[in-house]
């Protein structure tokens, strides 16, 4: 990969990153001050499946898991 170019996208994908986790840090000690650290994941969690399940449904590819799918869901949402 001698003399191969990065495209732009992955420049700002990179940037956006190392914005993106900078900004976590004073989020995450914000958070922690105001909640012990168990609820805070609780709503981490909460937060991230619910942009996954708007962004899922925005973008029309919100469905059902198969049917084998199905034991996997469940013993990851038990754990």
């Amino acid at each position: 990969m001698h003399g191969a170019r990065i495209p732009r996208a992955a420049w700002l994908q990179l940037a956006a990153n190392i914005i993106l986790f900078g900004l976590s840090w004073p989020i995450i000690k914000i958070g922690l001050e105001a909640s012990t650290p168990l609820w805070f994941a609780a709503a981490r969690a909460t937060l991230s499946a619910t942009t996954a399940f708007i962004l899922l449904a925005c973008l029309g590819r919100l469905a059902w898991p198969h049917r084998a799918d199905w034991p996997i869901v469940l013993s990851v949402g038990a754990l």
